[in-house]
């Protein structure tokens, strides 16, 4: 198995920062409506189970959780690459799509500055 792991940092409140998770995700199936089958999570406080699914250019299933903290939201995840598809082009195709996704969606959880 594979493993996908996106850190986001971000300077807003736990709630704040959960409704730009959900907001990222529903925006994912949106902007990458070719490529991205499902993007969903199930909350339990500021945890939660998280479900990705890619349809191109092979069906991946992405399972794993968001964990939402005071400075950071984590992303982690398993998956089975095909293997015509190596992890590392995988990992950096979805985490930059997370990311740009969040960092448009996002305004009012900026990440602090470097």
């Amino acid at each position: 198995m594979a493993t996908l792991s996106v850190d986001l940092p971000h300077r807003c409140s736990l709630d704040e920062a959960r409704r730009c998770c959900e907001a990222t995700l529903a925006e994912l199936k949106v902007r990458y409506a070719g490529y991205i089958g499902e993007a969903s999570a199930v909350w339990r406080g500021s945890t939660a189970g998280l479900r990705l699914v890619l349809t191109a250019p092979s069906k991946i299933a992405i399972e794993g959780t968001i964990e939402v903290d005071a400075e950071m939201v984590r992303l982690r995840g398993r998956y089975a690459p095909p293997p015509f598809l190596p992890e590392a082009f995988v990992n950096k195709m979805v985490g930059d799509a997370i990311r740009r996704t969040w960092a448009d969606k996002c305004k009012a959880c900026p990440a602090p500055p470097p």
